[in-house]
């Protein structure tokens, strides 16, 4: 209340809107009174009997604003009352097929659409041209796609201007291509500055190492069996080396190098996955400095088994690793109980090739850890030792 100049009180006190200490009072009062008639009704009849009267109910707790009819009925909370940001969050969780439904719904939701970052799966299989037209369209629905995985289905002959749209994709971080026969090369794949993953299985496309250099952003690389078109050394990769975590050129078999090449990602590389890389070279000790190294799979290759030099804190991350890696524990003169590699949980030897190679079961007791040994290889491998040599894993 104040005064004005003839000293007579006006009541503009009275008309401001209550404050949030009164709201909050009035609120926690409400809340008191429906915890003490749940006690006394019961959940069900309390909430039958507030959904008879709900608007007069909150109306008591928040009267509305001054100039506001007392009649005016409380908007329900619904998608309409979400904020742009919020409602770009809920966007991003759907899949693209119901994005694009619900650009029909409004205009503010055909805007908001376009700002949603959603994980976009085409499977197509019939013509590259259907492929290309497909993202053309999507490119300019959805230009903020994040994920993008295109499944061809061994879908051949696929030319250069059918991927072409990816380009449009501004915010595009993940980019996965299954089996697909490109034609000729696509170096228009190796020009996006954003792409953090990469991944091709299936995939016949010509291309070379050295075009790494064009993803400066690129943390993983998975090229999965089909990739034998690709082409290059392994210094190539050293152009990743502050940001290549992940990399897998399984079955890459006219990829040259040596594992010594690989020294310049020791501080970032956590998974390394070169089987069949029957023309790489090197040594497991090659690797002992790589002390962020979670997953290690080098059967196939020509890297040479050998651990001469291995101590008790090398290797300190490792939780996977494959048979190459027993069969140069197989060749130590050091026995087990002189150290011993806490961190490795699984051996995984699924796809051991038909090349002989003798798997000691006894070097098991270098990892007192194991949970899960997996071994289906080929029919000249030999197996040796017994499986009483398992018996300490009770976990396995």
């Amino acid at each position: 209340s104040r005064s004005n100049a003839s000293g007579v009180h006006d009541n503009a006190a009275a008309a401001a809107p209550p404050s949030l200490r009164t709201l909050r009072n009035k609120a926690n009062a409400a809340l008191s009174r429906i915890s003490a008639a749940t006690a006394t009704i019961g959940t069900a009849d309390l909430l039958e009997v507030l959904n008879d009267d709900l608007d007069s109910i909150l109306a008591k707790v928040v009267p509305p604003a001054p100039g506001m009819s007392d009649k005016h009925e409380l908007a329900p909370p619904g998608m309409h009352s979400l904020s742009k940001d919020v409602l770009v969050r809920v966007f991003d969780f759907l899949r693209w097929m119901e994005i694009l439904a619900g650009r029909a719904v409004c205009t503010r939701w055909r805007d908001t659409a376009r700002l949603a970052s959603p994980v976009v799966d085409i499977e197509d299989s019939t013509t590259g041209t259907n492929l290309g037209i497909r993202l053309t369209s999507l490119r300019s629905v959805l230009p903020e796609t994040s994920d993008l995985k295109v499944y061809g289905h061994r879908m051949r002959d696929v030319p250069a201007a059918c991927l072409r749209p990816v380009l449009g994709f501004r915010n595009l971080h993940s980019l996965r291509l299954f089996d697909i026969d490109f034609t000729g090369p696509h170096p228009y794949l190796f020009q996006m500055q954003n792409l953090e993953v990469f991944e091709m299985d299936g995939i016949y496309l010509e291309w070379n190492l050295d075009m790494l250099s064009g993803l400066p952003r690129l943390k993983k690389l998975s090229c999965g069996i089909g990739n034998s078109r690709l082409r290059g050394s392994l210094k190539s990769v050293r152009a990743l080396r502050d940001t290549l975590t992940h990399l897998s050129l399984h079955g890459c078999r006219q990829v040259t190098g040596s594992l010594h090449d690989l020294r310049d990602l020791r501080h970032t590389l956590r998974e390394l996955d070169l089987r069949g890389c029957d023309l790489v070279t090197g040594s497991l000790d090659n690797l002992r400095s790589f002390s962020l190294l979670e997953g290690l799979f080098l059967e196939g290759s020509s890297v040479e088994p050998n651990l001469s030099d291995v101590t008790a804190g090398d290797f300190p991350s490792l939780t996977t690793t494959d048979a190459l890696f027993l069969k140069a524990l197989g060749r130590l003169d050091t026995p087990s109980n002189s150290f011993t590699f806490k961190s490795i949980t699984s051996i995984d030897m699924e796809d051991v090739p038909l090349d002989a190679v003798e798997i000691n079961l006894d070097v098991v007791s270098y990892f007192p850890n194991l949970q899960r040994f997996m071994y289906s290889g080929g029919h000249n491998n030999e197996i040796v030792g017994s499986l009483k040599s398992f018996l300490v894993h009770r976990h396995c």
